[in-house]
């Protein structure tokens, strides 16, 4: 399958039709084009992903309906991805979130898994990267 790198273009999945085992992704980026790049790689590789163009809405969404995991940008308006990654470990610590930036400084990173992300990607990152970093995340691995 070929899965285009983030901020290029991508040929169109194929609709495809969710089941209720598929593991429920969140993703909060404010970068309308980002975020849908992200969720149709995401549902083409098997997972029901849903998207919140900012923090506030996603935690709404996170609060509703649940996730098995959390694809969360760090800059955003309003409440960054650092605040709402202290608010989901201290109300949602079992889910693991996919912290992402495009900020390449070690300090970003190191205190990204200090506030307890399970992993850090680096934008410009390739989409293969992240749905690694997701199925890790979820235990979602395809089987043989």
């Amino acid at each position: 399958m070929q899965v285009a790198a983030l901020g290029q273009e991508a040929a169109a999945p194929l609709p495809r039709v969710m089941t209720s085992d598929e593991p429920r992704i969140l993703v909060i980026d404010d970068d309308p084009g980002t975020r849908d790049l992200i969720v149709e790689s995401l549902r083409t590789e098997g997972f029901r992903a849903i998207a919140r163009r900012d923090s506030l809405s996603g935690l709404v969404r996170l609060m509703s309906f649940g996730a098995d995991a959390v694809v969360l940008d760090w800059r955003m308006p309003g409440l960054d991805g650092f605040d709402l990654l202290e608010t989901l470990r201290r109300g949602y610590p079992d889910v693991p979130v996919v912290f992402m930036t495009g900020h390449a400084s070690p300090v970003v990173v190191k205190k990204a898994l200090a506030a307890g992300a399970f992993s850090v990607l680096v934008k410009p990152f390739r989409l293969e990267d992240l749905v690694a970093q997701v199925r890790r995340a979820t235990g979602a691995w395809p089987s043989c």
